[in-house]
């Protein structure tokens, strides 16, 4: 696959999660999943065992032992005989009978699955570290590149003239931000080298693959929360453990066993 092609996977990728943020989201009323809107209004009745997010106007849910995908009224889309099922990415998603995988369509129709169905890993860098005087530092490229008419840009990588200065700890990066580390905490800097956190956190987590442009995973007092891009904390640090956003939506938890969702205004879509 060349990188034309991929810049309009990910472009597809960014456009969808704007268009696909929730308007509905997955509702835990004690072990039952249904669905509520963003004011918190039930619109679904809880009845699945398990309900995903919503992406192209359908989800996956599991009812008694099989999964099936619903749409928005919660009227069926394809019939509940799937062992295992994902969330839809670039309107198709993966599915399972058994050992058997395969793709569907948003109609339920088998499809021949496209690049990065069900895939997790990022096909662009554009950091990298280096190391002097036991210090880390940051080498930073860009992707620019004239369009073609009609036709999005080519992206050709070039390291950046300057460096970031070798003064952390530790470093840890995904496309566009890096978590650095000094005297034992954490915090991030962006593709210009500022650093847009304090250095306050015990970690920061950042997400890899080709959904990058979300909220950070910060830990603090073994605590979970979250930080928006410009680093602004949007969910203070008290879940003992989270899931990435995606989609407008994260997977929290409140102890070992008890899980829901929130939205990225930190409301919690549960009850006990």
């Amino acid at each position: 696959m060349n990188l034309k092609t991929i810049s309009i996977l990910i472009i597809t990728l960014l456009i969808s999660e704007i268009l696909f943020s929730q308007d509905i989201i997955p509702y835990r009323k004690k072990n039952k999943w249904g669905y509520a809107n963003n004011k918190g209004e039930v619109v679904i009745e809880p009845q699945y065992k398990v309900a995903y997010p919503f992406t192209a106007n359908i989800t996956g849910v599991k009812k008694d032992d099989k999964y099936g995908f619903i749409d928005k009224t919660g009227k069926p889309v394809t019939k509940f005989e799937f062992t295992r099922v994902t969330e839809f990415y670039f309107t198709q998603a993966t599915v399972w009978i058994k050992d058997t995988a395969y793709c569907i369509d948003k109609n339920g129709k088998n499809t021949p699955c496209l690049a990065f169905c069900d895939s997790d890993n990022s096909p662009l860098k554009h950091f990298e570290t280096y190391t002097k005087n036991g210090k880390q530092g940051l080498i930073n490229y860009a992707y620019m590149g004239s369009p073609p008419s009609n036709s999005l840009p080519e992206i050709i990588d070039f390291p950046l003239h300057d460096s970031l200065p070798a003064v952390w700890d530790e470093v840890k990066t995904n496309d566009l931000y890096a978590a650095v580390k000094k005297a034992n905490k954490w915090g991030i800097v962006n593709m210009n080298g500022e650093l847009i956190t304090e250095l306050i956190y015990d970690s920061v987590e950042l997400r890899t693959d080709i959904y990058y442009r979300q909220c950070f995973k910060v830990i603090k007092n073994n605590k979970y929360g979250f930080l928006d891009e410009k680093g602004v904390e949007i969910v203070a640090p008290k879940y003992v453990k989270a899931d990435f956003f995606s989609n407008g939506v994260a997977r929290v938890w409140i102890n070992d066993s008890f899980w829901f969702y929130i939205d990225k205004n930190g409301r919690e879509y549960y009850q006990k």
